[in-house]
């Protein structure tokens, strides 16, 4: 069953544990609101307050599934400049999503994730790869979300929803879905440092509904 708070899995490595963080707000006062909890209220306010430089990096991450526009306020106000980050793999590193490794000899041994880095946006990274257990689909919510934004951002969205779903699956039959869940919430970080670092072209927006 789904916890809101925590996700517990056993591997052939032992237990792992990915807890959220639910008491005090991010650097940008969006970090302790229960994600799950969001209101349309809520969100139109705090996007008003948003500064206009902050407003199209939430509205191209809320193109993917999972990623109401208060979960996407978190990513682009706690991560900041994706720029920063070179390789996927460092932003994965970041939000605490990569296994920890520990070599012994000739034998190399992942483990848990180390949940290093911001507890925040790992939160909200798990609790959008839930979303990816269903088959693809546009709901009404991510059409309206949708609506407007760069064609190149939406189809990438989709692609993430095809390729996220299957990996889902395949952990999932091998490891568990709470270890499949966590392998998802690493992939998408992949797909959104994609979309987060190249340029698009905002003539160029997706049809809408």
């Amino acid at each position: 069953m789904r916890n809101s708070h925590s996700i517990s899995s056993s591997s052939s490595s032992g237990t792992q544990q990915v807890t959220s963080a639910t008491g005090g707000a991010g650097a940008h006062g969006f970090g302790s609101h229960d994600v799950a909890s969001t209101s349309v209220p809520w969100c139109s306010a705090h996007w008003a307050a948003l500064t206009p430089a902050w407003q199209p990096g939430v509205a191209q991450l809320g193109c993917f599934r999972g990623l109401d526009t208060h979960a996407a306020m978190v990513l682009a106000t706690e991560l900041g400049d994706w720029q920063r980050f070179t390789t996927a793999g460092q932003l994965m590193a970041y939000v605490g999503l990569v296994p920890r490794e520990d070599s012994s000899g000739t034998r190399e041994h992942r483990g848990a994730i180390t949940k290093a880095g911001n507890a925040h946006c790992r939160h909200v990274l798990v609790q959008a790869a839930w979303a990816y257990r269903h088959r693809p689909a546009v709901g009404r919510a991510l059409r309206r979300r949708q609506s407007g934004q760069p064609a190149a951002v939406v189809a990438h969205s989709w692609k993430a929803q095809h390729r996220l779903h299957q990996l889902y699956r395949r952990v999932r039959a091998r490891r568990g879905e709470a270890v499949a869940v966590v392998a998802v919430a690493r992939e998408l970080v992949g797909f959104l440092w994609h979309v987060m670092r190249q340029p698009t072209d905002p003539a160029l927006p997706a049809a809408a509904a």
